[in-house]
């Protein structure tokens, strides 16, 4: 009888563990899943950005914007980009995005912030 009961405790300790694991896998999945389509975002924009000029500044082009937006919903990813600053040869824009990452097995939630930044081209010299 004892040995049932250890055995039933061992695999009920096991079970506790495949879960917390496959959680795990499936938070990091998610995790290289968004980090990927980030990069992507900030690969694109230095590709085929293109600045305009607007009555705040500078800004990017409105199809690069609606792209990268695409992108970012299709993930679950919120953005925001504004321009930050101007050399001679590139305009620079903050890209700041923020994704949720839940552990549904430990009940966590958090919001994970991701600030770079990105650079175009500046075509008027």
């Amino acid at each position: 009888m004892k040995s049932i009961i250890d055995c039933s405790v061992h695999l009920i300790i096991l079970t506790l563990i495949c879960f917390i694991s496959l959680d795990f896998i499936m938070v990091n999945v998610d995790i290289n899943r968004k980090q990927e389509a980030v990069s992507y975002m900030e690969s694109y924009i230095e590709l085929y950005g293109e600045s305009e000029k607007g009555d705040m500044g500078y800004d990017l082009a409105d199809g690069i914007k609606d792209a990268v937006r695409d992108i970012a919903c299709d993930n679950g990813i919120d953005i925001n980009i504004s321009y930050k600053a101007s050399t001679t040869n590139y305009h620079y824009y903050d890209l700041i995005c923020e994704y949720s990452l839940n552990m549904q097995l430990m009940n966590i939630n958090k919001i994970v912030r991701r600030h770079s930044i990105v650079r175009t081209e500046r075509d008027e010299l």
